[in-house]
């Protein structure tokens, strides 16, 4: 890569949706657009000869490159020189990737502008993207984004430039009837607020003001097939009812795109034209802007005015705030991260309390892990789990047993969670769900996306009495997924999965692993979920025991900066997210909830603050396919074994679960730290670090204060902890 460092400090972003440049792409180009759902062989087949027909191609990341070079060279020639760099959101080089670069070229602030001019809400992945890459860059440089640049009065002289030499082309110009045409996007953006039609229809007016039009109309082009309502009216539709008007003479002007691709060369110079020529009508296009000096300029205006903050004539520029900075607002809605630490979804969860920040009394969770079968062969699994079942699994008689011993804790009692393994390589399976809710004892399922999990199956589940479900996704798309799960076609099964429990009105949650291999993968992973239905999205933290040994955890800054960024994510998002063996997270939340103005009554109505204290053996509890019992699942210290010991009596009495309790007893910084109580740190990690588990949590980098210990169930002195 050649040398890119800034002598101005300053850099500039092109971000561009991406397309593929060779027919043997098509494939994984859109199976990463459908969010990890490959086409059909059908519509990949259609896709090919599309790209086929335009050359073999897309010649779209040729053109963002000599864009790119243009306003780098426009910039430099203004006395303002300074590198401009150019991402993909769909194809190589992503954008979070050339974050990276950026950081590495030692700028101090960059501006990221897309090469959509129209502000959507499908823009947001833009943002999210340029999100992922500062989240793995260590100091890193101050970024800008500009939403849009619609009205942009250098873009609209350059479009009407191009409009009105394409006019010339007509006999009678002033007969012509000009098209603007922008990409549909799904009806249901409009009634959700997007702003997108009122921006393409002004872009359209100050064009058509320029152009001296007495009038004109605006079409919609090239929407998906999602068996849902599209904007319109639609560009091949319009054609059909101008010839019908008598028209002769169409003037096709795309204001929403900005470079020949697929949208262009096909849909219009090819389909759109190919209709024409049915009806008998003379259509012309106006040529894209692509490296066209006005255009270039254009861009060089809005770079300057995002990076001078003079706005431009109203210019709209946002800052991405750094993610080691709370953001200071007014309150937070709801679905914050970092409830309590399972890494399994809850139905009934949360009916047993804490004294204070204790679960002396019983545990809020019970993980069984009914089996170590399992058809999977995940690089993470705590378990090792393989094909066959082991001989000394609990029996039927054995987990019904168990389950009667649970009720020893007394009510409300503890909600258990089956898992494994793959809980459904159970036979009896129904038999202990149904135990458990006879019983009383509230039950979800943790199962593997296998042959296995059938409709008729989970049918069968939740009669007898499963809540809630959980699946694992670990990868935007089939590739990464599956990479992960060990066998090829386990992302799909899972999606299928995901749908089977939305059919059944089984109320899903997603659990994903964070390592430093996953990390870049997490926004993409989070437009995924918004596609799922699902009512929680738990990101589980590695820790380093079983085949996950194999795996990098990541370090304490990028943890840092991921909490930040999840919380800030939850904000918006459409479901829960949550943390597993990150209870640090709760000091970055409350950093946030405090600068926001939130009190102490405020934070514990929070998900965050009903999760305060839970963490490894205080308020978890394992049991293993064998009976064994453990403070979690992945603190591997074994204090007995249900087939000859009270798990009662193992969780309240037990001198490893009253030590993990005991926030006294912890270690270094935890044992110093003003939220021991409230966090206490992951004693799994710890453990797997140091071979102690009172030891401090290494995953979190924050130095204590020597504040007193902070609690919200107590009055707090003001500026205690209020920031950290």
């Amino acid at each position: 890569m050649a040398d890119r460092r800034s002598t101005s400090n300053d850099a500039v972003l092109l971000m561009a949706y991406g397309s593929p440049d060779r027919l043997d792409q098509v494939e994984a180009y859109y199976t990463d657009i459908r969010r990890g759902r490959p086409p059909t062989p059908e519509l990949l087949e259609e896709l090919v000869e599309r790209y086929r027909a335009i050359g073999g191609g897309s010649p779209l990341s040729g053109i963002v490159e000599r864009q790119r070079a243009a306003l780098e060279a426009e910039l430099a020639a203004r006395g303002r020189p300074m590198p401009v760099f150019a991402g993909m959101r769909h194809i190589a080089p992503r954008i979070a990737t050339v974050v990276g670069e950026i950081a590495e070229a030692e700028v101090e602030r960059f501006v990221a502008i897309a090469l959509a001019p129209q502000r959507s809400s499908n823009g947001g992945g833009y943002r999210r993207a340029v999100e992922a890459g500062l989240m793995a860059v260590a100091g890193r440089p101050e970024a800008r984004i500009v939403p849009s640049w619609h009205d942009a009065p250098g873009f609209i002289e350059a479009l009407a430039g191009v409009a009105r030499e394409a006019l010339a082309r007509f006999k009678r110009p002033e007969n012509a009837t000009v098209l603007f045409t922008a990409h549909s996007l799904p009806e249901r953006v409009i009634a959700e607020g997007d702003v997108y039609p009122e921006e393409v229809a002004r872009t359209a007016k100050l064009v058509a003001e320029r152009l001296g039009l007495a009038g004109y109309e605006v079409a919609y082009q090239s929407a998906g097939r999602t068996g849902e309502p599209w904007i319109g009216p639609d560009l091949l539709e319009t054609l059909r009812r101008l010839a019908g008007d008598g028209v002769r003479d169409v003037l096709v002007v795309p204001v929403g795109f900005v470079a020949d691709h697929l949208e262009v060369l096909y849909d219009i110079d090819i389909e759109a034209q190919g209709v024409a020529r049915e009806l008998g009508l003379h259509l012309e296009r106006s040529r894209s802007l692509n490296d066209d000096p006005a255009f270039i300029a254009a861009l060089a205006d809005v770079a300057l005015a995002a990076l001078d903050e003079s706005g431009g004539g109203g210019l709209p520029v946002e800052r991405l705030e750094p993610a080691s900075e709370p953001p200071r607002g007014k309150g937070h809605p709801g679905g914050h991260p970092g409830g309590h630490p399972g890494g399994h979804p809850i139905g009934s969860v949360g009916s047993v309390k804490p004294d204070g920040y204790v679960y002396a009394r019983a545990p809020m969770l019970v993980y069984w892990e009914t089996t170590l079968s399992c058809g999977l062969a995940c690089r993470h699994c705590r378990a090792e789990a393989n094909l066959n079942r082991a001989p000394d699994e609990l029996t039927t008689e054995e987990g019904l047993r168990l389950l009667d011993q649970l009720l020893g804790f007394g009510r409300p009692y503890p909600h258990v969670v089956f898992t494994g393994g793959d809980p459904l390589r159970r036979e009896d399976l129904e038999v202990l769900v149904r135990g458990a809710t006879e019983r009383g004892i509230g039950a979800s399922l943790a199962p593997a996306a296998t042959p296995e999990l059938t409709r008729a199956r989970l049918a069968s589940l939740q009669a007898a009495g499963i809540q809630t479900m959980s699946l694992s996704i670990d990868g935007s798309n089939p590739t990464l997924h599956d990479g992960f799960r060990g066998v090829a076609g386990t992302f799909e099964a899972t999606i299928a999965a995901a749908a089977l429990a939305r059919d059944l009105g089984i109320p899903l949650q997603v659990n994903t692993l964070v390592t430093d291999e996953t990390l870049p993968d997490l926004p993409a992973i989070y437009e995924l979920m918004t596609t799922l239905g699902i009512i929680r999205w738990s990101l589980f933290f590695l820790i380093s025991v079983g085949r996950g040994s194999a795996l990098r955890e990541i370090d304490p800054g990028a943890s840092e900066r991921l909490n930040h960024w999840l919380y800030r994510l939850a904000a918006g998002a459409p479901f829960a997210i949550k943390t597993t063996e990150a209870t640090h997270y709760r000091r970055v939340a409350i950093e946030h909830m405090r600068a926001e103005g939130m009190g102490p009554e405020a934070i514990l109505a929070t998900s965050v603050g009903r999760g305060f204290g839970v963490r490894d053996g205080n308020g978890i509890m394992f049991v293993s396919s064998n009976g064994s019992v453990f403070p979690s699942g992945f603190l591997p210290l074994p204090v007995g074994n249900v087939r000859v010991d009270d798990p009662v009596a193992l969780y309240r009495d037990h001198p490893v679960f009253q030590s993990l309790r005991d926030v006294e007893q912890l270690k270094g910084r935890c044992g110093r730290c003003e939220y021991a109580e409230i966090c206490g740190g992951s004693r799994a990690r710890a453990f797997a670090w140091t071979g102690a588990p009172l030891e401090a949590d290494p995953l979190c980098p924050y130095v204590p204060r020597g504040h007193p210990r902070l609690r919200f169930d107590q009055p707090i002195e003001p500026g205690v902890a209020a920031t950290a």
